[in-house]
């Protein structure tokens, strides 16, 4: 998916809890928005959640990339047994 897509540098503005998809209870997620560096003030759902847990923090400068019209973070497949499959290694 990213090997097509280019790298860019996003900050991480903001949490706001929605609903996550595939969820058939009350649960909210708390998904980062982000301000990508390309002169736009405009902010960016990340698509990257988790159970009560907020992986970045504000004002933090990660990697992102746009696949499909979907804005993803790089490095969301470098994560356990992912991160051994061909295509998603680091040299």
């Amino acid at each position: 998916m990213r090997q097509a897509s280019k790298p860019l540098t996003a900050k991480v503005v903001e949490y706001r809890n929605e609903k996550g998809p595939m969820r058939n209870d009350y649960t909210l997620l708390p998904y980062p928005y982000v301000a990508i560096n390309d002169n736009t003030s405009e902010l960016r759902k990340l698509k990257y959640a988790s159970n009560n847990s907020k992986p970045f923090k504000i004002n933090d400068e990660i990697t992102v990339f746009w696949f499909s019209g979907t804005l993803y973070y790089w490095d969301a497949f470098d994560r356990g047994v992912y991160k051994y499959l061909p295509g998603q290694i680091k040299f």
